[in-house]
C-alpha cells in the first residue's frame, strides 16, 4: 500500500490566505493574458507540494479565476477595433462629454480639448474634441454636433531597404480627434457623476473664495480635486524637469493623505463609526476627483481597511491590500503588467513590511530608555528626548522607504532621472502634508469662522507660492542623468528585491536582496547590452532637408543636423526617449526656417544646445533667427560643433565623431541616404516620399 508522503510542519507555508490568493491572483492573470510563457509556471507548481488542502483549494480558485479572466480580456483586446475614418472628413452625430475636469467655476479654466464619447453612423468610440472657445460645457452634456476628424497618425514610418516595414504608435495616443464647427443641445442622458462633480464644484468654490492669484486657484483646483488643466505651462514645466508632475494627478497619495486627516478630525466620533464614516467620505473623494484607477486602488484599498479596523478584523492593513490586488486582478488582468499598479502595490507592500520591523528597529532605543534611572531631572528630559527621537525617526524612514519604493516607477517613467528629482521628490514627501493641511485649515476657517476666510487663503496661496519657488530652483539647478528606459521585467525585480529586503525572515537572505535591490538600481544607470551609437535618418518631404541624427546611448547625448519641422521633431523625441536621450547638440545645413523649424517643439522635451548653421554666405533669414532667439545669448551664431556641409540645394554632407560620415541626397525615387563607416564600408538606402516621416535606423559596430 503506497504511503503518503508526509510534509513537516517548519516547510508548510506560513502565509496568510490572502497573499495566496494575491500572488496566484498575479500569475493566472499574467499567464492567461501571454505575460508569462506556460513553461514559467514550473516553479510556482513545485512549490503547490507545500501547500496544505485548505490553502491548495484557495490558490487554485484564485489561479483559475484570474486566468480565464486573462484569456478572455485577451481576446477582447483583439477583436475591439476602432472603425474610425483614413482621412481627415467630415463628421455628424451626437457626443456626450465625460472629461472629469470640467467645472462651471470662472476661476477654473477648461481644457482646449475634451475627453467625449461620439456616436456616429451607428457606431460609438472616444474621441479628443475641441470646442468652440466660448462654449460653456459640462460632464455629462450632450450635442448634436458636426465637425471635422481627424484620425489618429503614427509618430513615423519604419524604412528597411527602401521599403516600409512598420510604423511609429501614434505620439498623442490612438484617439481620434474632433473640430466642432457647430452644435445644439441634445436629449440629455442621467448622469451619477454629473451630480458628485456638482458637488465637487461646491467644494471648490469654498477653496477657491479669496484666492487671488488665478494660477494658484488652477494649480489648487487640479491638484486637491481632479478639475482643470493645472496651471501655467511654465509652472508645469518646472514641476516636470524637477520630477514631481505626478503630484497632479490624484493618486494614492493624495487619498491616503485625505483619509488619514479625515480620521484625525472624526476622532470625536466612537471607534467603529468613525471608521465606517471615513469610509464613506474617501468613496466620495475618490469619485468627485475623477475616480483615476490609481485613486480607485488606493480608495478602494483604504475603505476595505476601514470596514475591517472598525469590525476588528485580524490584519487589515495586509489583508485589505491583497484582497484589493485580486480584484483588480480578475476584473483588469493587464494590471499585473502596469507599473502604476505595481507601484501602488508595491510601495504599500513596502510600507506595512516596515512598520512590522518597527518594534526590531528600535528595539535598542527601547533598551537605551529602560536603563536610565528614573526620579531625576536629567533622566525626565533625557527620555523625553529619546523619545522624540525614537518617533522623529520612524517617520523619516517611513518617507524613506515610501520615497524608496517610488523609486521603481519613477526611474522606468524618467521623471526621477534628475539630481534634482531625487532631492525634490524626498522633500516633497515631507511637504506634501503641509499642502493637504492648508487646504482643510482652508476648508474649516471658511466654514465655521468666516472671519478667518481670508487668512486661510493667504495660508494656501502662500503654501503653493513655496511649492512653485521649490520646484523652479530645482528646475534651474539640476540636469538630467543619462539613463536610458530600463526594460519592464527590471523593474518587477527592484520591487522583488526591496520587498524581500524589507520582509524576509532569514538575515542572509536580507543582505543578498538588499544587495540585488542597489544592483538593479546601477544598472538603470547604464545603457541595455547591445546599445550601440547608431546613425537614425528622419525623412519627410523634398520641401524639407532631412533629419540626420548620432545617438550615444552609453553618454545619454545625440547630435543632430537640421531639425526640419513640427512633425519629424516629435518622431525624434519618440526615438530620443528609446534611448535615454535627454540632451542634443543641434546643426544646421542652411540659415533657412525650413531647416530649423521644429527646434521650439523638440526643445520643449529634452535640453538643446545649437552649434551653428551653414550660411553659403547669406545672412540668416528673419524666420530662422526668431526660432533661435530662445537658445542663444550673443548676436552672432555660434560656429557648428561637427562638419557639415550642402554644396547644393539636394544634398547635405555630415562627418559625425568617429569618422562617420552621412550624406543625404534627394532624388526622383526618395531620398538617398549614405553612411561610410571608419573601416570604408558604405550602407546605401532610399527612403520613399510619403506623407508621414520615415525613419531610418543603423546601428554602428
Amino acid at each position: 500500500m503506497p504511503t503518503k508522503l508526509k510534509i513537516p510542519d517548519w516547510i508548510k507555508c506560513k502565509f496568510k490566505i490572502s497573499t495566496l490568493m494575491g500572488i496566484a491572483c498575479g500569475i493566472g492573470a499574467a499567464a492567461g493574458y501571454g505575460f508569462l510563457p506556460w513553461y514559467s509556471l514550473i516553479l510556482p507548481a513545485a512549490l503547490l507540494i507545500c501547500l496544505d488542502r485548505k490553502q491548495l483549494l484557495t490558490v487554485t480558485a484564485a489561479f483559475t479565476l484570474c486566468f480565464a479572466s486573462g484569456v478572455f480580456n485577451k481576446h477582447l483586446d483583439r477583436n475591439t477595433i476602432q472603425k474610425f475614418p483614413a482621412v481627415r472628413s467630415l463628421i455628424s452625430g451626437e457626443i456626450f462629454c465625460n472629461d472629469n475636469r470640467l467645472s462651471t467655476l470662472p476661476d477654473v479654466k477648461r481644457p482646449y480639448v475634451l475627453a467625449c464619447k461620439v456616436s456616429s453612423d451607428d457606431h460609438t468610440f472616444d474621441a479628443n474634441v475641441i470646442y468652440p472657445d466660448n462654449a460653456a460645457v459640462f460632464y455629462g452634456d450632450c450635442h448634436k454636433f458636426t465637425g471635422i476628424i481627424t484620425p489618429p497618425v503614427s509618430a513615423g514610418l519604419i524604412c528597411e531597404n527602401g521599403r516600409i516595414t512598420g510604423e511609429m504608435p501614434p505620439a498623442f495616443g490612438n484617439l481620434p480627434l474632433i473640430e466642432i464647427s457647430s452644435f445644439s443641445p441634445a436629449e440629455p442622458r442621467f448622469s451619477f457623476m454629473r451630480m458628485l462633480y456638482k458637488c465637487r464644484d461646491f467644494i471648490l468654490s469654498r477653496i477657491l473664495s479669496g484666492i487671488r492669484n488665478p494660477a494658484t486657484a488652477e494649480m489648487a483646483s487640479r491638484l486637491f480635486m481632479g478639475a482643470s488643466k493645472g496651471g501655467s505651462h511654465h509652472d508645469k514645466q518646472n514641476f516636470i524637469i524637477s520630477g514631481t508632475i505626478h503630484l497632479f494627478s490624484v493618486s494614492g497619495l493624495h487619498v491616503t493623505l485625505v483619509a488619514l486627516i479625515i480620521l484625525l478630525v472624526l476622532r470625536f466620533l466612537p471607534f467603529s463609526i468613525r471608521f465606517r464614516v471615513c469610509a464613506l467620505l474617501v468613496l466620495f473623494y475618490v469619485l468627485a476627483s475623477g475616480a483615476s484607477l490609481p485613486a480607485v486602488r488606493a480608495g478602494t484599498m483604504f475603505i476595505i481597511w476601514c470596514l475591517m479596523r472598525s469590525a476588528l478584523f485580524p490584519s487589515p492593513s495586509w489583508n485589505a491590500m491583497m484582497y484589493t490586488w485580486c480584484a483588480f486582478v480578475f476584473i483588469l488582468p493587464e494590471t499585473v503588467a502596469s507599473l502604476s499598479a505595481q507601484y501602488s502595490f508595491g510601495i504599500t507592500a513596502a510600507l506595512l513590511m516596515l512598520m512590522e520591523k518597527s518594534p526590531v528597529i528600535f528595539a535598542r532605543q527601547d533598551q537605551i530608555i529602560s536603563m536610565i534611572p528614573v526620579n531625576s531631572p536629567f533622566s525626565d528630559s533625557k527620555r523625553k528626548f529619546l523619545y522624540i527621537y525614537r518617533n522623529s525617526a520612524m517617520s523619516v524612514l517611513v518617507s524613506i522607504t515610501a520615497f524608496a519604493a517610488g523609486a521603481g516607477i519613477s526611474f522606468y517613467r524618467q521623471s526621477l532621472l534628475l539630481p534634482g528629482g531625487i532631492i525634490a521628490n524626498l522633500l516633497l514627501i515631507l511637504f506634501t502634508p503641509v499642502l493637504f493641511t492648508a487646504l482643510f485649515f482652508k476648508l474649516i476657517a471658511g466654514a465655521l469662522f468666516a472671519g478667518c476666510d481670508q487668512l486661510g487663503a493667504l495660508v494656501l496661496e502662500g503654501t503653493f507660492h513655496l511649492l512653485v519657488e521649490f520646484t523652479g530652483t530645482m528646475a534651474d539647478i539640476f540636469m538630467p542623468l543619462p539613463s536610458p528606459a530600463p526594460p519592464l521585467w527590471s523593474v518587477a525585480v527592484y520591487y522583488l528585491f526591496f520587498c524581500a529586503a524589507l520582509g524576509a525572515r532569514s538575515a542572509l537572505i536580507n543582505r543578498l536582496a538588499l544587495i540585488g535591490t542597489v544592483a538593479v538600481l546601477l544598472i538603470w544607470h547604464y545603457p541595455p547590452p547591445g546599445s550601440k551609437p547608431a546613425v537614425t535618418v528622419i525623412n519627410y518631404g523634398s520641401n524639407f532637408p532631412a533629419m540626420l541624427i548620432f545617438t550615444r546611448p552609453g553618454n545619454g547625448t545625440a547630435l543632430v543636423a537640421d531639425i526640419p519641422q513640427n512633425t519629424t521633431a516629435l518622431t525624434a523625441g519618440e526615438i530620443f526617449k528609446k534611448y535615454g536621450i535627454h540632451q542634443v547638440q543641434a546643426n544646421f545645413s542652411g540659415t533657412a526656417s525650413s531647416s530649423n523649424r521644429g527646434l521650439k517643439h523638440l526643445g520643449k522635451m529634452l535640453d538643446i544646445s545649437i552649434g551653428g548653421a551653414v550660411d553659403k554666405g547669406r545672412k540668416p533669414g528673419r524666420a530662422f533667427t526668431r526660432n533661435l532667439k530662445d537658445f542663444y545669448r550673443d548676436k552672432e551664431i555660434p560656429l557648428p560643433a561637427f562638419p557639415l556641409s550642402a554644396p547644393d540645394k539636394n544634398t547635405v554632407l555630415c562627418e559625425f565623431p568617429g569618422n562617420i560620415k552621412v550624406s543625404s541626397k534627394i532624388t526622383a525615387d526618395g531620398r538617398k541616404i549614405s553612411v561610410t563607416l571608419p573601416d570604408g564600408e558604405v550602407d546605401s538606402t532610399i527612403l520613399p516620399w510619403c506623407s508621414l516621416p520615415t525613419v531610418w535606423h543603423k546601428e554602428i559596430r
